[in-house]
């Protein structure tokens, strides 16, 4: 059943490249438990039945390309198969994909963003020795993805530099350097507060590239690239990209569902904000620290700042307990790995 997958997915042995044929014939060697299984082979066939669900073509070497059928496709099911490749079998392709490239981005219009799950997949990729992997994790805890935690940000990067990733160790030099201003943090805050349009406090890395996947172009400066009108999401060096981007990947089918999303870039923003700006984190308080009376720190996570143990209660309640669990187990995870490799 492997080989006749692998003969009609590559078109040689007197076959003619059929990838239907092919996907039909992976899936009844996953289902069949009369046949002794290799490793290595249900490693590899778990990850391409995955990604050619999810709507991937061909390698360009095998011509011409093919894709499955629109009503072949499944998301859902491909996620499944991509999990149990990196759960079982350690899958590092698979891995990657579902953190960087699903989970995270939410680039695919069938896969929610789900950042506990992309979190959970970079973490997995450093406990398997790989620093983008590790890189990348700290980047969510220092974009506003999620709650800033500065402590993890840099742990993370440690990790990624002892695994050998170069961006590491020059993201740990400037890390400080960025840093906004008490000042300038609450000015941002207040601005976010009141406004509509997200769009001009944009500040997660994702943005600052063109959206189209074709394009290698980075923003430079601030309002260099234009947004897409509806979404306020996509961004683009060009209308040449935006076009595109909008006919053939995919962005016509996935604008109204960022167009959703506006707030949470919103949100986004307030995490990357918060930590800076030495206020009381309880949202229903936001009282400002003075300089004769400091915030209360949570013990744990070490980034929450309350102005009394009545706010933090409430906060905790709210919705900073799941954080606050996330964070020490992060951080347990950062400093067994940071043992390991020395």
């Amino acid at each position: 059943m492997a080989n006749l997958a692998e003969l009609y997915l590559s078109g040689k042995g007197g076959a003619k490249l059929k990838l239907v044929k092919s996907c039909e014939w992976m899936e009844k060697y996953l289902t069949s438990d009369s046949i002794e299984k290799e490793p290595d082979t249900i490693k590899k066939i778990l990850h391409e039945y995955g990604v050619f669900l999810l709507g991937a073509r061909t390698s360009v070497m095998v011509q011409p390309q093919q894709e499955l059928p629109i009503e072949m496709r499944d998301a859902k099911k491909a996620c499944q198969l991509l999990e149990r490749a990196g759960n079982e079998f350690n899958c590092m392709d698979s891995i990657k994909m579902l953190g960087g490239g699903l989970y995270m981005t939410g680039q695919h219009p069938q896969v929610p963003r789900d950042y506990d799950k992309g979190m959970y997949w970079f973490m997995k990729g450093a406990q398997n020795g790989d620093g983008q992997s590790a890189f990348q994790l700290a980047m969510t805890y220092k974009c506003g993805l999620i709650p800033v935690n500065r402590e993890l940000e840099a742990k993370w990067l440690q990790i990624a530099d002892k695994l050998g990733y170069h961006e590491a160790k020059q993201m740990l030099s400037i890390e400080k350097k960025q840093l906004l201003s008490k000042g300038e943090a609450r000015k941002r805050l207040k601005e976010l507060n009141k406004e509509k349009n997200i769009t001009e406090y944009l500040t997660t890395d994702e943005t600052r590239a063109c959206s189209n996947p074709h394009c290698n172009n980075v923003e430079k400066g601030n309002k260099h690239f234009s947004f897409c009108t509806r979404c306020k999401h996509t961004k683009y060096c060009s209308k040449q990209c935006q076009t595109i981007h909008w006919k053939k990947g995919g962005h016509k089918e996935e604008c109204s569902l960022l167009e959703k999303n506006k707030e949470i870039l919103k949100e986004n923003n307030r995490n990357s904000v918060l930590p800076e700006a030495k206020i009381c984190f309880n949202p229903d308080c936001c009282k400002k620290e003075k300089k004769d009376s400091k915030l209360l720190r949570c013990s744990r996570c070490k980034t929450a700042r309350y102005c009394s143990r009545e706010c933090q209660l409430a906060h905790f309640r709210g919705g900073h307990k799941k954080v606050c669990k996330q964070v020490f187990d992060y951080m347990e995870e950062a400093n067994k790995l940071l043992e390991k490799l020395g």
